[in-house]
């Protein structure tokens, strides 16, 4: 999965429970600001986005999450929580 104009979607492992990720590009957040355009990443990372990963349990999740999405890139993950399953 590109970090570059997507959304939503789901970054996956074989198994495990399924966490909800919260994350926004930083970077992005301080150019819209500005009115600036990021040469790589779309406007909506300067929002919350949400994510889903499986993992087997939530530090895990914020690991495959940051690998996805990397700090050095200016991505700020905000929360990892896990869903709950309908019933």
């Amino acid at each position: 999965m590109s970090g570059n104009g997507t959304t939503g979607g789901a970054l996956t492992r074989p198994q495990g429970t399924r966490f909800s990720i919260a994350v926004y590009n930083a970077t992005v957040r301080a150019l819209t600001q500005d009115r600036v355009v990021h040469g790589q990443f779309d406007a909506h990372w300067a929002d919350i986005q949400h994510q889903e990963v499986i993992a087997e349990d939530a530090a895990q999740a914020r690991r495959l999450a940051a690998r996805i999405f990397p700090p050095a890139d200016g991505f700020v993950i905000t929360e990892v929580k896990p869903l709950v399953e309908a019933a």
